[in-house]
């Protein structure tokens, strides 16, 4: 298959984290690059995330629950600190 070039900017230091993070899976940044553009157009989509965090919506129903929790003095969440934990807590709800 033929080759092209791309040619991108991008910031200085996104890019050396980048190559030490490529570098850390044996990959090549132009391998990650790759990747992401083969996987963009086979899906037609595109996701950017990062890790584990609630959106918007979700924190602030959280942060009102808590709120709640305070002002009427009694449990409103089931606080779990594991998977197993929850997934106990989530079997014992059906």
């Amino acid at each position: 298959m033929p080759q092209a070039t791309l040619i991108i900017k991008t910031d200085l230091r996104l890019k050396k984290e980048t190559a030490r993070l490529a570098e850390s899976f044996g990959l090549s940044v132009n391998a990650v690059v790759n990747g992401f553009l083969q996987q963009f157009v086979q899906e037609q989509s595109i996701r950017f995330s990062t890790a584990d965090r609630m959106n918007p919506s979700l924190e602030l129903s959280l942060k009102k629950a808590l709120k709640d929790e305070a002002k009427f003095g009694k449990k409103i969440l089931n606080r779990v600190s594991n998977e197993n934990e929850l997934d106990d807590y989530l079997d014992s709800l059906v």
